[in-house]
């Protein structure tokens, strides 16, 4: 099961409303208002990366009172690292400021982590 976390910044005011149509959406398991430079975070669970894009791309952001997106994927192996180490050697010297967190975190509490 593929799993992704997306912050969204809405329209001011319209977050209890934009909240509500997020949680009839299939796969999105957990929506919450946040304080910060996003204004709501959510979780999406659902077979695979792909559905997951689609759901992102195709739904949530064409939604109204949605200004922008981003959206954090999680990983439990290691290939994600060792692509990163991949694209960072092919980005060297392309890019004059690059940044990658990682945050590494027990299996389940990847939420409450990303809400905190």
């Amino acid at each position: 099961m593929a799993k992704a976390y997306v912050m969204i910044n809405c329209d001011l005011g319209s977050e209890k409303e934009v909240i509500a149509s997020l949680k009839k959406i299939v796969g999105i398991k957990e929506a919450h208002g946040t304080l910060g430079l996003y204004d709501i975070m959510i979780q999406i669970e659902s077979p695979s990366e792909q559905n997951i894009q689609e759901i992102v791309t195709k739904v949530i952001r064409k939604m109204p009172k949605i200004q922008s997106t981003v959206t954090l994927t999680r990983s439990e192996s290691e290939e994600l690292f060792q692509a990163s180490e991949k694209l960072i050697g092919m980005m060297l010297g392309q890019n004059n400021a690059q940044a990658y967190v990682v945050i590494h975190c027990d299996k389940g509490e990847e939420f409450p982590t990303l809400k905190n």
